[in-house]
């Protein structure tokens, strides 16, 4: 009796692989044949942006940023009061007092103060260290002035960078601009006025702690002259002597 023979393919795997990876490197040739063909249009495309890239880094205007570094005290050095003992704060005061110094920075105040220094307000070179134009004409209701002086306090404002420090009590003021030497110049005015600043503040609050010292010692001698006549009238009355 004839038997049935079974025949077991053993390379059908193997032959579905080896199809995916002919047709992969058959793709992967196509591809390339298309990029060798058009290597010439890709190489110009290339070139250009390349050329464009450098022509832009070229005309661009670069920023210069320059730093400087403030330390903070208690009580600024010099102040009415600075070597008075201080109590000694905590990491919710010191948090509060370099808050104040960042505010005082950002404001406006001290912003006027740097341009006043500077003499800013009607400086060509500052709008052009800016690479902005300088007003030539007031508004409707602002002279000339008044325009060009909004203008030197919102870019002082605007290029402004203030860094608060994480345990050290060193701010880093940081003015960018397209001129070096201004923007090193606004830094160091910066922290110049911010240094102004603390020691005013501080002068402002020893005067106000010896007007209110004075106030008390005033009332404490006042209280001192009223009972030693007290004690005058009730001597001449018991006929003592004020001195027993």
């Amino acid at each position: 009796m004839a038997g049935r023979s079974i025949r077991i393919d053993s390379d059908s795997p193997s032959s579905g692989t080896e199809g995916r990876t002919s047709r992969i490197v058959t793709m992967a040739r196509a591809v390339w044949r298309a990029v060798w063909r058009h290597r010439i249009i890709l190489f110009v495309t290339m070139a250009l942006c390349v050329l464009a890239g450098i022509i832009f880094i070229l005309l661009s205007t670069p920023d210069y940023r320059a730093t400087a570094s403030v330390e903070v005290e208690d009580v600024p050095a010099g102040a009415a009061g600075a070597g008075a003992t201080q109590r000694q704060l905590t990491s919710a005061d010191n948090e509060s007092l370099m808050h104040t110094e960042l505010e005082v920075l950002r404001s406006r105040a001290l912003a006027e103060d740097v341009a006043r220094e500077l003499a800013l307000v009607g400086s060509r070179t500052f709008f052009d260290g800016m690479d902005e134009r300088r007003p030539e004409r007031g508004s409707a209701s602002l002279t000339q002035r008044q325009v060009e002086t909004e203008a030197v306090i919102r870019l002082l404002r605007d290029n402004l960078d203030v860094e608060l420090p994480g345990k050290s009590r060193v701010i880093r003021i940081s003015f960018t601009s397209a001129d070096p030497v201004l923007s090193a110049r606004v830094a160091n005015s910066y922290a110049d006025s911010l240094i102004r600043a603390d020691l005013k503040r501080g002068f402002e609050s020893g005067v106000q702690a010896r007007r209110f010292l004075l106030g008390e010692l005033d009332g404490a001698r006042r209280d001192l002259e009223h009972a030693e006549r007290d004690l005058a009238a009730y001597a001449t009355q018991t006929g003592a002597s004020p001195d027993t």
